[in-house]
């Protein structure tokens, strides 16, 4: 765990290429899951839809949602994964209610 806070959570893994399924809770509250992916990729579907993961690609996973995860590769991937409470992505403007499933993540060089 690289930071573990009352609002946010960080943590970098390698996941395995076994399946995945259920919602994942941290701290016991209710939390948005931003997956940013460093090596590897996924496919991601739940009640939204499917998405293909890979490093140009930030999934996003609302709280309680259930979802199944499927490695194309045997060697899993290595993310970082980003646990946001309800508050803080009121605080962004995000209180809708909607999130969306991915968005694509552009990379600067400075």
């Amino acid at each position: 765990m690289l930071l573990d806070t009352d609002a946010v959570t960080v943590v970098s893994a390698r996941r395995t290429a076994r399946p995945r399924s259920g919602a994942q809770q941290i701290n016991g509250w209710d939390c948005v899951e931003v997956v940013l992916l460093r090596q590897g990729c996924f496919s991601y579907r739940d009640s939204r839809g499917r998405a293909f993961v890979d490093p140009t690609t930030c999934l996003l996973v609302p709280p309680g949602q259930d979802g199944e995860l499927t490695h194309a590769s045997p060697d899993g991937d290595l993310e970082s994964m980003l646990f946001l409470c309800t508050p803080v992505i009121a605080a962004v403007g995000a209180g809708s209610g909607q999130v969306p499933m991915a968005v694509g993540v552009g990379v600067r060089c400075t």
